[in-house]
């Protein structure tokens, strides 16, 4: 895993279930850690509206492709899930170029780069 330019690891926010690493981080749950100190509920503040847009991306999936949201026919070991979502984040990327961003760009007030750009390898 690679680090930032002034050295400070990249790490990813993550669902407490996965656990911590120097490259995951989660915000402190009240049931895991009772009562949650007030330095813990400042550091939850921050990252809690990361998680809100990663949300904000599932939503953009999983209503633009229906593929990605029949869990009754994505079994477990049976069916290419992963390559579903895969598939579902290059189309929503292809959309959000085609269509100057998306719900997510807004908030962070970052303009996509254009379809041909993206697709540029």
């Amino acid at each position: 895993m690679r680090n930032s330019p002034t050295g400070h690891p990249y790490c990813l926010y993550g669902d407490p279930a996965y656990g911590l690493s120097n490259h995951l981080v989660c915000a402190f749950s009240a049931s895991s850690v009772c009562p949650l100190t007030p330095e813990m509920a400042e550091f939850n503040k921050p990252i809690s509206h990361c998680r809100v847009t990663v949300e904000w991306g599932f939503k953009e999936m999983t209503g633009k492709w229906a593929f990605v949201n029949m869990k009754p026919q994505q079994k477990f070991l049976l069916s290419p899930v992963a390559k579903h979502y895969q598939v579902a984040t290059l189309l929503s990327n292809w959309r959000s170029c085609m269509n100057g961003g998306n719900e997510i760009s807004q908030y962070f007030g970052v303009v996509p780069p254009t379809f041909e750009s993206y697709v540029a390898v």
